[in-house]
């Protein structure tokens, strides 16, 4: 209904513009944070915002009842980037608030009585915010309180970025910024990356049409080795910016920036290190924490004690935002037993660390499958004493919920796993310093095991300790590609050149950031990390973990095709006759898979796959040529043999 409603708010006629309005109130009581849609949204907003200066009173009056009802759902927050225009005008402001007020209490019962948990909040924010949802449902109680706080307490509060402008920061940078920071004086480095700071955080949500690499690779290189201390810091604040900026499209360049973060936590000075630490939270938060395995490991193994300490504090805050679902059990596997080396250092602080990395594991996974991959120390009563209130701390800052878990286990891919509320985030500020275990934890510390066990597992000492003594969870099949409806969106955003057509004689840097982009956001980090390894023994694993998904998970990699065969044609134009081969078998159970689930193939699959896989039919194996061969008889059989030929002709006619 979008393109009817923007057209009825645009009508001059007074009834209309209120009417209109009335109506999208009314409609904005049925949705919450979740069904929300924010495209339509975005565009009715300045609209209502137009509205709100018209002279007719009744069209004013509509308007705010209609932008309070859409505050109701997405929060003050979000709601304050949509109407900048008239945010700052309190007569206006009120009325809105006044309206969301009443939009609480008429929208449907179970809205106002179910909350859902409030976004990334700690413990004690928790509680707070529960008791004022309950407060809301007996309004004759709370009379005096705030009607936007109990507008904040009766719905979930919506992501403002969401609702912000995509914003290309690189051609509003300045045109002697690249002059300024090859300077030789420090200070003039210094503005360049102010400047540029300056810009990134009065706009938060960046274009994803621009290309980023090269500003990435700059900032990299400038806190890899810029000398000066503060012209690091503040390109390591801007890395930080990007990378929330553009939240998941980040994931390319986090390989590029991952290692000299750790590297650079070397540095002791606050002024460099608390950067650090923000930044590579932030990166983190657009990868998995698999695909940083290996960055991982190695900072771990450094000789250097600071790396170790806030490599051993960065995973105690990254296990915080996982439960017994998502945390990586191999990750975790090939972490552990350097953390248990960690435990054994002089160094008092990097012992502290690891116990507090440990204690936040402990919390996801259960006491019982965390002692089986720390037996070294599990009988050591003074470490496990440190490790269990690093647990009590972790539980207390990120809920129970995920440490009830028996064992490390992934969920079923083509089923739904009933499980709790996943744990709050913690809202507070990431700290470089490893947190300080609670008094009451200590004290717990000193009575029995069952006694640790979180309050909220609301089990007796004597079931606790059966299920203690239960198997661990067989771990279930991991579904590496993701089933979805994107692929309909990527080829349409190709046809419509939004991104790059996949047609060169070479690809450029960008044709495979887009692609690696395009997967990353579709696979797992491990899958990644090995398709894009330049290592092609990595490579051969990743095409084996692709045919092994084939067989077990069909319908993922058939929704996956596009992707999954433009990458094959990466390594058509490379060399290598052993990873060829098992690429041109991969290809062809692509295409099986399709045909068996029924996934068509449309003309820009074929315009970006069949001509580079037409070349290897020239091939000098017959093996090889054998097997372009299969393919192509494969895709006949899925699209049919006219689709295929004006690609076919105009490779003959090349």
């Amino acid at each position: 209904m979008q393109d009817d409603v923007l057209a009825a708010l645009e009508k001059p006629n007074p009834s209309i513009k209120v009417q209109t309005d009335l109506f999208l109130y009314r409609t904005f009581l049925k949705l919450n944070a979740q069904t929300m849609p924010k495209k339509t949204l975005k565009a009715i907003a300045p609209l209502l915002v137009k509205h709100s200066m018209e002279s007719d009173p009744e069209v004013r009056d509509a308007c705010y009842a209609a932008l309070g009802s859409a505050m109701r759902v997405i929060g003050e927050k979000a709601m304050g980037t949509l109407i900048t225009d008239i945010a700052e005008d309190k007569l206006k402001m009120a009325k809105i608030n006044e309206y969301c007020q009443k939009a609480v209490e008429e929208a449907p019962k179970e809205e106002v009585k179910k909350p859902d948990p409030p976004p990334a909040a700690e413990n004690s924010a928790s509680k707070t915010s529960a008791n004022q949802s309950k407060s809301d449902e007996a309004p004759s109680r709370t009379g005096a309180a705030p009607a936007q706080a109990k507008a904040q307490a009766a719905a979930p509060a919506a992501d403002e970025w969401d609702f912000m402008d995509e914003v290309d920061v690189l051609a509003k940078m300045p045109a002697d910024f690249e002059t300024n920071l090859a300077a030789s004086k420090w200070t003039d480095r210094r503005d360049a990356l102010q400047a540029l700071l300056d810009l990134l955080t009065a706009n938060r949500k960046l274009s994803t049409k621009a290309n980023y690499s090269e500003i990435v690779s700059t900032l990299n290189k400038v806190l890899q080795k810029d000398a000066n201390i503060n012209v690091a810091a503040l390109a390591a604040k801007c890395l930080k910016c990007i990378a929330e900026g553009l939240r998941k499209k980040f994931a390319p360049h986090a390989p590029t920036v991952v290692p000299t973060i750790f590297e650079k936590f070397k540095e002791k000075k606050p002024v460099l290190k608390d950067p650090l630490v923000e930044c590579i939270d932030a990166v983190a938060a657009t990868v998995s924490l698999e695909s940083m395995q290996d960055d991982v490991l190695a900072a771990l193994e450094k000789p250097n004690p600071s790396i170790k300490v806030q490599t051993d504090l960065f995973l105690y805050r990254t296990f915080l935002k996982l439960n017994a679902q998502t945390m990586p059990k191999k990750t975790l596997k090939a972490i552990a037993p350097l953390l248990v080396k960690h435990s054994m250092e002089s160094d008092s602080e990097v012992r502290d660390a690891c116990y507090a990395a440990l204690g936040s594991a402990m919390r996801v996974i259960g006491e019982k499958p965390m002692n089986s991959l720390i037996a070294d120390i599990v009988e050591d009563k003074l470490k496990m004493t440190k490790i269990k209130e690093y647990c009590q701390k972790a539980i207390d800052e990120a809920g129970p919920e995920a440490s009830t878990q028996p064992a490390v286990s992934e969920p079923k891919p083509a089923t739904p796993v009933k499980q709790d509320k996943p744990p709050a985030k913690s809202g507070s500020r990431p700290s470089s310093r490893a947190p300080s275990p609670s008094a009451e934890s200590k004290a717990a510390e000193k009575e029995s095991a069952e006694e640790r066990k979180p309050p909220a597992a609301k089990a007796s000492t004597q079931q606790a300790a059966a299920r203690d003594e239960e198997p661990a969870a067989q771990p279930q099949k991991e579904m590496l590609l993701m089933v979805n409806e994107e692929k309909a969106t990527r080829l349409k955003e190709e046809k419509n050149f939004k991104i790059l057509k996949w047609n060169f004689v070479t690809p450029t840097d960008e044709h495979i950031s887009q692609l690696q982009a395009a997967l990353s956001a579709n696979a797992k980090g491990a899958l990644i990390s090995q398709l894009f390894n330049k290592d092609f023994k990595m490579q051969l694993k990743g095409v084996e973990e692709v045919i092994k998904a084939g067989e077990e998970f069909p319908e993922s990699v058939a929704k996956n095709s596009d992707l999954l065969l433009k990458w094959a044609t990466l390594r058509f134009l490379e060399t290598n006759p052993t990873v060829l081969i098992k690429v041109l078998e991969m290809s062809k159970l692509v295409i099986q898979r399709m045909q068996d689930t029924n996934e068509s193939m449309s003309g820009e699959e074929i315009n970006a796959f069949l001509p580079y896989l037409l070349q290897k039919l020239g091939e000098p194996k017959d093996a090889m040529r054998q097997a372009a061969r299969e393919i192509v008889d494969e895709m006949s059989d899925l699209c049919g043999p006219f689709k295929l030929t004006p690609c076919i002709l105009g490779e003959l006619f090349f």
